[in-house]
């Protein structure tokens, strides 16, 4: 046997292992054990609590940034909560000028840098255009007490460690089968 061929095999069996490892392995749950503030000193207690923090789903933020680029609003559509202040600032060469339809705002114009901000407080949609192109920039405001959805630039991501183990796994089995077709195709040659 060639060195290339024990070294295909030996690649071959330790994906072939590691894959058995890891199935047989459990994932692990780690209780760690609470300080009983009642306990002299702080002593360890063997018991775990579970804790309930009454939170908002969803953190709203006070105040909203709305870009002007291109002679667009980005983000165009937001929705927020009452007592909430957005802020249009301007990253285009023009000048912009942000005006509420029926007139509930009207704010200055914007060079370059520039921005205009306005609080809302009362509930209610809000369909505004820049004053100066009327025809491209357009977006609107929801105002609402309902919970808010996540918009804008909120991101949820969740990783879990096992997916990045079972990643790897499935890579190494990959080449080792890949390993071991390339050793039986140069096989059937000779």
């Amino acid at each position: 046997m060639k060195s290339t061929e024990k070294a295909i095999t030996l690649v071959f069996v330790i994906g072939i292992i590691l894959v058995i490892l890891r199935a047989m392995v459990p994932d692990v749950v780690v209780e760690e054990p609470i300080i009983d503030s009642d306990a002299f000193r702080g002593e360890i207690v063997d018991k775990v609590e579970e804790v309930v923090v009454d939170r908002p789903a969803v953190i709203i933020p006070q105040e909203v940034m709305i870009d002007v680029i291109d002679f667009d609003f980005v983000p165009n559509d937001v929705i927020i909560s009452p007592g909430t202040t957005i802020t249009w600032r301007n990253f285009d060469n023009k000048a912009h000028k942000v005006v509420e339809y029926k007139r509930y705002f009207y704010g200055e114009r914007m060079e370059l840098g520039e921005s205009y901000s306005f609080t809302f407080n009362e509930v209610g949609v809000y369909t505004y255009f820049d004053a100066n192109f009327p025809k491209t920039g357009r977006g609107k405001i929801t105002v609402q007490n309902d919970p808010l959805p996540i918009t804008g630039n909120a991101v949820l991501l969740s990783y879990d460690e096992a997916q990045g183990k079972n990643g790897a796994i499935v890579v190494l089995a990959g080449l080792s089968v890949f390993s071991l077709c390339s050793y039986i195709k140069k096989s059937e040659k000779r």
